[in-house]
């Protein structure tokens, strides 16, 4: 169980829109793995300006194509 005395977590990724609106955001705990494969497949998904899938790939028809 997590406690509000935690440390906050040590990675946090924000991907910010041109008019500096946040689109994404992730925190992730110290103790827990984190994919960079995963937050590129993400920063890669907003460019599309389309909804993806969770399993979308980058090069693969988006939702709205």
């Amino acid at each position: 169980m997590l406690s509000i005395l935690d440390p906050a977590p040590d990675f946090k990724a924000f991907a910010l829109d041109p008019q500096g609106v946040i689109q994404y955001a992730t925190a992730n705990n110290r103790k827990v793995g984190r994919s960079i494969s995963e937050l590129v497949r993400v920063l890669e998904a907003l460019r599309t300006g389309d909804a993806v899938g969770a399993g979308w790939q980058p090069g693969q028809p988006t939702l709205g194509r």
